[in-house]
């Protein structure tokens, strides 16, 4: 049928300074696969522009993959995150804002990781 299906264990997932912020309640969870997945980041307060997250492979690639990030709703699309190249490795890539995250706000994002 030309669908593409993915399988495997789930990454894991470390909220960056741009999400644990100064305070507030932060968030991060990614369900998926190392292939493919969604990414939900619920920020704190004080928050300040710079990295989301880190998503770390559950079995690491040969060599860095390309990671296509897409956002999964209005207010990731807002922040301009992005998959940071310069911290893609065969083990985990991160996400950057472009912009400074609203206080005690949910982003969505959907990811696809190839080699």
């Amino acid at each position: 049928n030309g669908h593409i299906v993915t399988g495997g264990s789930a990454p894991t997932i470390a909220a960056g300074a741009a999400t644990t912020c100064s305070g507030g309640t932060p968030s991060a969870t990614v369900t998926g696969t190392d292939t493919s997945g969604t990414i939900t980041l619920v920020t704190g307060t004080g928050c300040a522009s710079g990295t989301l997250a880190t998503i770390t492979f559950a079995s690491g690639f040969a060599a860095a993959p390309h990671v296509v990030l897409t956002p999964g709703d209005a207010a990731a699309a807002g922040l301009g995150a992005y998959a940071d190249d310069s911290a893609v490795g065969a083990s985990s890539f991160a996400i950057g804002a472009g912009g400074t995250p609203a206080d005690g706000t949910t982003y969505k994002w959907n990811y696809i990781v190839v080699q």
